[in-house]
């Protein structure tokens, strides 16, 4: 996909040449990030263009490449990270993706407001390669992230622009977004959607009476509404409200912290997520996917049972760890 393996190489290639190189690149996007994923190792890699995923993108690289080695253009790994990598940079300043026709290469056009050129992903590639620091993408990322901070405060309000809409917001926004929302989805959650004698106090045995006031709400032949903003008998926010509630009270018996998964859900970019105490060893634990388990059986204790697997899991770690107990860390206060 790439048409020289050295950096600093020229080609000088027509224009008309360019766009077509182009249109094949961005065509090409979605199949070989998708062979990027299935390369990667699932449970270490977050698959999710943040931020926090450049580095162990670094790791892969580091790991497959030594100082010195030339690049084979037709490496699928090159090419995916390339990919990879603009399209998390973009996400930070916005922009697109072009061709640069001298050095014929892909690069990334930061969003024209912040007057940068552009970056061509193979030639930081290569630089993270021979430097070996391991945060060469990070600070890259920082360096684009701090000329959109110096432009904001000058424009308050502009965010990059992505040539085809505003860029995507980071799983660390919508994370900060969704924390932030608790306290004011708490009380609406106590003030208008629950019933007055609901034991509105954090605690395991409460979810028995929320699981109760969820499956009034919904019928079985309604079903789960994929949007989790809205319901047609109890207001807007309904079920993100009990997101947050089941949400606060797992963490409380496991410890841990909330964090975002990149899937989309709906309209939505993505989901909260619980994640127990790493010390557990569990995987992170989706609200939403647990209150459409608990809404699909319809059995009034699917909360409960989780409750308990929970449970199970720090019992058996405490035979381990004697006195241990789940920290639990960044939930709303």
């Amino acid at each position: 996909m790439t048409s020289d393996t050295t950096a600093g190489a020229t080609a000088d290639i027509t224009s008309e040449e360019a766009e077509g190189k182009l249109g094949e690149w961005i065509d090409a996007l979605p199949s070989l990030l998708e062979e990027l994923r299935t390369d990667l190792p699932a449970d270490d890699f977050p698959f999710d263009f943040s931020t926090a995923s450049l580095g162990p993108l670094e790791e892969v690289v580091l790991g497959n490449w030594d100082a010195g080695d030339e690049f084979d253009a037709d490496s699928r790994l090159l090419t995916g990270a390339m990919m990879y990598l603009g399209e998390t940079l973009l996400r930070t300043c916005g922009g697109s993706w072009g061709w640069h026709g001298e050095i014929d290469q892909p690069v990334i056009c930061p969003d024209e407001e912040l007057g940068l050129l552009p970056l061509a992903p193979f030639h930081l590639i290569h630089h993270a390669v021979q430097a070996r620091t391991g945060e060469a993408f990070a600070v890259m990322d920082e360096h684009l992230r701090e000329a959109v901070e110096a432009y904001q405060e000058q424009h308050p309000g502009w965010r990059p622009t992505l040539d085809d809409g505003p860029a995507p917001e980071s799983p660390e926004t919508l994370l900060e977004e969704w924390i932030r929302d608790i306290p004011l989805l708490m009380d609406r959650l106590q003030g208008d959607l629950l019933p007055d004698d609901f034991p509105f106090d954090r605690t395991p045995e409460s979810l028995t009476a929320l699981e109760s006031c969820l499956l009034d709400f919904y019928d079985p032949a309604g079903g789960m509404d994929p949007d989790p903003g809205t319901h047609a008998g109890a207001g807007p926010g309904y079920v993100e409200a009990a997101m947050a509630y089941l949400g606060e009270v797992l963490l409380r018996t496991a410890g841990g912290h909330w964090g975002w998964h990149m899937k989309q859900v709906g309209d939505f970019e993505g989901q909260p997520v619980v994640c127990p105490d790493p010390d557990l060893g569990l995987r992170p634990v989706a609200p939403l996917l647990l209150i459409s388990h608990a809404l699909r059986v319809r059995t009034g204790s699917a909360f409960t049972e989780e409750i308990e697997r929970l449970r199970r899991a720090i019992a058996e770690h405490r035979q381990e760890t004697p006195g241990w107990e789940p920290v639990k860390t960044r939930a709303a206060q």
